[in-house]
């Protein structure tokens, strides 16, 4: 209650600076196979933190042992969630590949979630995250 009457005086509501995203990443299974043909699901959850709706996209890189699909020749992924509004939460899944050339040991995968303005071509924020995806 008091707190609403400071706002008040002060003019509105306080507005949000950072990262307009909260974003969380989960592999399943944690491991692919290494020298064969095998895939895992990358799930990503996206939240958005901000007092305004959010124009969102995602992007995933993987290095070139991997791929987003079953020939590991496509190398990106970018999916197009729309708005999305105040506090709102999206959960997008990714399929990563693997080859018979993938290496045994750690590979990254680049993870970046953008608010756009008004279309897909301007972006206003980005939120990159890495994940490691280990192949045995």
């Amino acid at each position: 209650m008091v707190w609403d009457k400071i706002k008040k005086m002060l003019g509105g509501e306080k507005k949000q600076y950072g990262t307009p995203y909260i974003v969380k990443a989960n592999l399943h299974p944690i491991r692919i196979k290494s020298k064969s043909n095998d895939s895992v699901i990358l799930e990503v959850y996206i939240k958005n933190v901000t007092n305004d709706d959010q124009l969102t996209s995602v992007k995933l890189v993987t290095t070139k042992w991997l791929g987003v699909d079953p020939t590991t020749l496509k190398k990106e992924q970018t999916l197009k969630l729309g708005n999305l509004s105040p506090g709102e939460d999206k959960t997008v899944e990714f399929k990563i590949h693997s080859n018979s050339g993938t290496p045994q040991g750690s590979h990254k995968l680049g993870l970046v979630v953008c608010s756009h303005f008004k279309d897909y071509e301007q972006s206003l924020n980005k939120v990159k995250k890495i994940i490691e995806l280990r192949a045995a």
